[in-house]
Parts: C-alpha cells; structure tokens; sequence
C-alpha cells in the first residue's frame, strides 16, 4: 500500500496550485515520514497564502522533525504571529527552544500554551519539567499538580512530579 500512495503523492506534484490541496499533500508526506517533499509541498502551500497559521505551524513541524530548530521556531513564530490563540504551535515553539537550551524562552512559550488552554496536558507537563530544570521547583510542582488534577490517571506526568519533589529532598512525597 505504502507504495500506491507515494506514487500518488509523487503524481500529485507537479498539477496541484490550490494552497489547502498542497498543503494536505504535505501534511500527507509528513505522515509518511518523506520530509523534503513534505517540506516543498507546505512551503509551496505558503508561498500561495502566506497567511495561513496552520500551514507555517505545520512546516515547523516538519522542520523540527529533521532537525532544522532554528527555521522551525521562526515558523512557530510566525504562525504565533498570524493567529496568536494556537496553544499547541506554543508548546512545541516551548520545546524546540528547550532543546535549544533557551530554557527561559521556552517557559514563556509554554506558560502561554497553558494560559490559552489550562488542561493542555501536554503543555502543563513540559511547563513542568522546564521549571524543574531551571530550578523552579516549586512552581514545577505546583504546575505538575493541576496536571494530575486535570488527568489523574497520566503516569507521566506522576513521575515527572515525583522528581521534581525528589530534586527538593521531598522523597518521602515522591513515592
């Protein structure tokens, strides 16, 4: 099947000018892991309507999986810019730039995916981690927290909270 739809995706290339049909071809690449033609395919769709949020949200995704995060974060900012509501393009600007080591960049990121949606799961639990790493153990736990408050039954987010208490010699509460 796998190779049906790459010659599909293959001839679809070069007769497609509607930014939404490029930008879907793109979106389809990316899941099928061809992350240069997923690249060209969405970078096509933007040059077409460069002010689609979703389409530079979705080639920053695209950057970040192969590795380029620095063209990823200005893409996530630049989606930021164009709809300043998309707390998930925050959360992985937040995680790119933590990858980078702009920790504090990266909590800022993060705190405002968790302002735009406080149960985004996902978010919470990287604000937490990132607090924690920066030493901010008691905001990491009291972030962690509201998580578990959200999503009791999150394993992750359980352990991450039990280091976060470890790191501040509470291992009696980590437990």
């Amino acid at each position: 099947p796998t190779e049906i739809y790459t010659l599909s995706l293959h001839d679809a290339l070069p007769i497609s000018d509607d930014p939404d049909a490029l930008h879907m071809l793109g979106v389809l690449a990316f899941q099928m892991r061809q992350l240069e033609a997923a690249t060209d395919l969405i970078r096509r769709s933007i040059a077409r309507r460069p002010t689609a949020a979703d389409f530079r949200f979705n080639l920053a995704n695209v950057l970040r999986e192969r590795g380029l995060l620095r063209e990823a974060i200005a893409e996530y900012r630049q989606a930021i810019q164009l709809k300043c509501d998309l707390p998930e393009a925050y959360n992985f600007l937040g995680t790119a730039l933590r990858e980078l080591g702009q920790l504090s960049d990266a909590i800022a990121a993060f705190r405002q995916a968790v302002r735009f949606r406080p149960d985004y799961l996902d978010a919470s639990n990287n604000l937490g981690n990132a607090l924690g790493d920066a030493g901010m153990f008691e905001e990491a736990r009291s972030v962690l927290r509201r998580a578990i408050e959200y999503r009791p039954d999150c394993v992750e987010v359980r352990l991450n909270l039990g280091n976060v208490l470890r790191s501040m010699g509470r291992t009696d509460d980590a437990i």
